[in-house]
C-alpha cells in the first residue's frame, strides 16, 4: 500500500511534540512524591504547571512542596473567578494522592 510522505511527516511532527510536552511535565528539583501529586493533578486538569518547586493549577491554585492538601492556596491576585469550590477539589485531589 502507498504511504503519503506528507502523513507521516505530520504524524512525527505530533509525536515529536507530544514527547516534547510530556518532558516540559518532569521536574527534576521535584520530589518523587511531589511528581506523583503533579502526575495526578494533570490527570484531572489539563493545566497544571511547574513553577520552581510548586505546582500551579489554573493559573490561580498553588500547592507547595510537602504537596499536601495543607499546602495548597488560592493565588491572591487570581483573577480568573476559581475560588474556594476549585481549592477544595484541588485539595481532595492532592489527599487521595497522597494517600495512594
Amino acid at each position: 500500500p502507498h504511504v503519503s510522505r506528507k502523513a507521516l511527516e505530520e504524524r512525527e511532527r505530533r509525536a515529536i511534540r507530544l514527547a516534547e510536552e510530556s518532558f516540559s511535565h518532569i521536574n527534576q528539583r521535584a520530589s518523587p512524591e511531589g511528581q506523583k501529586i503533579f502526575d495526578k493533578l494533570l490527570k484531572a486538569c489539563n493545566e497544571v504547571v511547574w513553577k520552581g518547586e510548586s505546582i500551579l493549577v489554573l493559573k490561580e491554585i498553588r500547592v507547595d512542596p510537602p504537596y499536601t492538601a495543607a499546602n495548597c492556596s488560592l493565588i491572591n491576585n487570581a483573577s480568573g473567578g476559581l475560588d474556594e469550590h476549585s481549592l477544595g477539589r484541588v485539595k481532595k485531589i492532592v489527599q487521595a494522592a497522597t494517600q495512594s
